[in-house]
């Protein structure tokens, strides 16, 4: 699910009254201005305020990444009344909300779990087992190293391969930039690339990344997926990236 699938779902909350995790400061979304890329809204005491497009897309990356966000550490604490872009995003059906060590969270979940534009607290067994696993990733951080990038998809279709591998890794993928998908698969990372924002020697089909140095005998190419170059070779049915 992208981004503009979510403004979509923000669209259709237009006129509905969302319930805030801080009682009293409930909102109703009144417009979505893709023009000027920001949702209009009303507050509880009836005054106008607006929020914009990339404030909502922080929380909803941080969402896609972790499966958790902390809004106020996503927006690093600014401006004020951050608890209506936290309202608009607890308020979809994929998102519910818990309390960590005394603090909001709102977590992503597999599917939609209730109706849009309502909240949902999770239940507290699973947010225990959530606790559990977040606590034992915390213990083991220091002596792991970050999953790689080991697969890239260059699509024709980027909905119907999106919709796959997010199946596969059972969580939303990661937007890095227009066309530039991220998904978590198996403790590694993989890259869905739309073939019209691809480098122009990079076809549609599945490239392994690989470590080292391209085979002397065969071949390469340079090429660039946003600041990553790679030397590219085609061995007989085996596509290769290699990391420079």
């Amino acid at each position: 699910m992208t981004f503009d699938d979510v403004i979509g779902q923000i669209e259709s909350m237009v006129g509905l009254e969302l319930k805030s995790i801080r009682p009293g400061a409930n909102i109703t979304v009144t417009k979505v201005d893709t023009d000027a890329r920001r949702v209009c809204l009303r507050t509880a005491k009836g005054k106008d305020r607006s929020r914009p497009f990339g404030e909502l897309q922080r929380i909803w990356d941080a969402l896609c990444e972790h499966g958790l966000a902390h809004v106020d550490s996503v927006l690093n604490g600014s401006g004020s009344s951050r608890n209506q872009p936290e309202t608009i995003i607890a308020s979809l059906p994929q998102v519910e909300w818990l309390y960590i060590n005394g603090k909001k969270h709102l977590v992503m979940m597999p599917g939609e779990t209730h109706p849009l534009g309502a909240l949902r607290k999770m239940d507290e067994v699973a947010a225990e087992e959530l606790k559990r696993k977040l606590g034992q990733s915390e213990a083991n951080a220091a002596g792991q190293e970050p999953a790689k990038i080991q697969t890239v998809v260059v699509s024709q279709d980027i909905g119907g391969h999106s919709g796959i591998l997010e199946r596969q890794s059972g969580a939303s993928p990661r937007l890095l930039e227009q066309g530039i998908y991220e998904f978590a698969i198996g403790g590694n990372k993989a890259l869905l690339v739309s073939e019209g924002v691809a480098h122009e020697d990079l076809p549609a089909g599945t490239y392994v990344v690989l470590s080292g140095s391209p085979v002397v005998t065969a071949p390469y190419k340079v090429v660039r997926i946003m600041e990553q170059r790679y030397f590219l070779q085609l061995l007989g049915g085996l596509n290769a990236l290699y990391e420079r």
